[in-house]
């Protein structure tokens, strides 16, 4: 899954940005930030054929809303995720995390 494909597919759902909107873009919620965590790239014979990221994508809302997350839940399938949830008392929001594992050949 590229980067630029999953943000125009999140895009279709609510505001989305790269790690975080900037101070002069804040947009109620929901919305969604989403980004690489770690990438490592492995291989034999002093070359790299394999490339594994941790993709992580959040969603924000002010309440539970089953209808969005499945939303996010289709956009995944035939990926494997695991999906957190927390409630962020500073900021009033309930945050929805998918941590999507991908291990890509290059």
């Amino acid at each position: 899954m590229e980067l630029k494909e999953l943000k125009a597919s999140l895009e279709k759902f609510y505001p989305t940005a790269y790690r975080s909107f900037g101070k002069d873009d804040a947009v109620p919620p929901p919305f969604i930030c989403y980004f690489v965590d770690n990438e490592g790239h492995s291989g034999a014979d002093d070359k790299n054929y394999i490339r594994d990221k941790l993709l992580i994508v959040e969603l924000y809302l002010d309440k539970k809303d089953l209808e969005a997350e499945e939303k996010i839940n289709k956009l995944f399938d035939g990926y494997e995720f695991e999906k957190y949830e927390a409630w962020i008392e500073d900021e009033n929001l309930l945050q929805v995390a998918y941590h999507i594992p991908i291990t890509e050949k290059i």
